[in-house]
Order: structure tokens, then sequence, then C-alpha cells
């Protein structure tokens, strides 16, 4: 008896778990949850378990999962590197680098992971195939800082300004060496939380009513949590 058609958990992590449990128990439609899921993987694969046995969809709140430049991001080709810098923490803002390199590029590989800031930050270099994904941080007693580089095929996209100020350079003929090609103006493009929310909402109306994939489950956001706590165990 699905007294709920959407559960919309938006609290801080710490209350996560406890919301969770509750909602599950009502068997509403669909369940939206702030990201992360817990701070402990172990509650999390526990309720991601409990969720796909009661078939309750659980969709998780990466918000750039949502953001229409990853369209853009899509056009400019195969992925082949990423340089990235963040501050605030591995599970709360570095989980945000791995949900979006891990969606364009597939599964990845922890390589190395340096020593923990005070923040809870520390730098990190992942692979996928050839490609490399590399991490540095800013700790946030300076400042706070989100920006990823993907280099790709026909061009650079970057996300500044936590994410919320992309732009894109694509490639073009340099005019300075015949026969060279290099990366043309920086082009902003538009973002910003409230209408990559309205998208995310689209997106879940469009799950209930035609049965599209949700974009980021509960079993993504495990992958990307489990490979967030392999770095904070890994960590120098």
């Amino acid at each position: 008896d699905r007294s709920f058609d959407v559960v919309v958990i938006a609290s801080s992590t710490p209350a996560h778990r406890d919301a969770l449990d509750w909602a599950v128990a009502r068997r509403p439609r669909l369940v939206f949850c702030e990201k992360p899921l817990t701070s402990d993987l172990a509650a999390a694969e526990r309720i991601v378990g409990e969720f796909d046995a009661a078939a309750v969809p659980l969709a998780v709140n990466f918000s750039r999962t949502w953001d229409s430049s990853l369209d853009v991001l899509q056009q400019l080709g195969a992925t082949r590197s990423v340089n990235a810098t963040y501050s605030g923490g591995i599970l709360n803002n570095a989980s945000h680098l791995i949900d979006l390199v891990r969606r364009k590029v597939g599964a990845l590989e922890l390589v190395w992971a340096g020593p923990v800031r005070s923040d809870g930050s520390a730098p990190f270099v992942l692979t996928s195939g050839e490609v490399t994904i590399a991490a540095n941080v800013v700790e946030a007693s300076h400042y706070g800082r989100f920006t990823i580089d993907f280099h790709c095929e026909r061009g650079l996209l970057r996300y500044d300004d936590s994410g919320f100020a992309p732009s894109v350079r694509r490639v073009q003929n340099d005019a300075r060496y015949p026969g060279r090609r290099t990366l043309g103006p920086v082009t902003p493009m538009a973002s910003g939380y409230p209408p990559t929310l309205m998208r995310a909402y689209d997106h879940l109306s469009d799950h209930l009513e035609h049965g599209t994939p949700l974009a980021s489950s509960g079993r993504t956001a495990l992958a990307t949590q489990t490979l967030c706590t392999r770095i904070m165990e890994h960590t120098a």
C-alpha cells in the first residue's frame, strides 16, 4: 500500500540513515535523497539492498548529474585526462568529482592517495583504462574550491566556482602554427542550482511515468561511496 508518491530526503547526512529506513518502510513510488546516502559504507550497502528488495526506486542527488553542461561534455568525445582541485572533504565534495568522472569514463581504479588535510580532503590519483584523473587539494580554511577540467578529444570543459560556472573551449585550427590544432576561446555556459534541480525533477517524472532508467540511483551512489571509502582508507 503505497501511501506516498515521492519522498524527498534533504536533511544533513547524519539524518539520512533513519530517514531512509522510514521511507523504505512506507513503500513510496520513489525516494529522492541528497548525497551521500549515509556517512557509513556498511549502512549504505544495507539500505540500498533493502530498497532493491522492496522494489522502491532510490534516486540520489549528485547535482551535476542533471546539469545541462553534461550534454556538451558528451559532444566533446572521449575523455583523455581529468584534473581537479577541491576542498571540503572526500565524502562531501570529492564524491561529486568521482561520481561525475565515473559517469563519463566508466569504472575507476585507485592508484594513490596522499595525506588527509585539516578539512578532511586528500589528494588522489585514479585511472580508467588510459585516462588519468588527478585531484589536488586547497584546504577549506584558506578558501573553498571545486574545479574540474575534462580534457577531451574535441575540447576542454571546465567546471569552476563550485561547479556553477561551467565553460567550454573547443578544438580549432591554430592560426599561429599552420597544421596544428589548439583550444579556442572560453565560452561560458548557463548553469545554476534552481534550473539544475528542475531538470532533476523532470527526470524523476520521466522515470515514474515512462520507466526511464534513473541516471543517479542508489546503486550508482553506492559505487561512488565505495571508492570514496577506499580513498579514505588508503590516505598516507
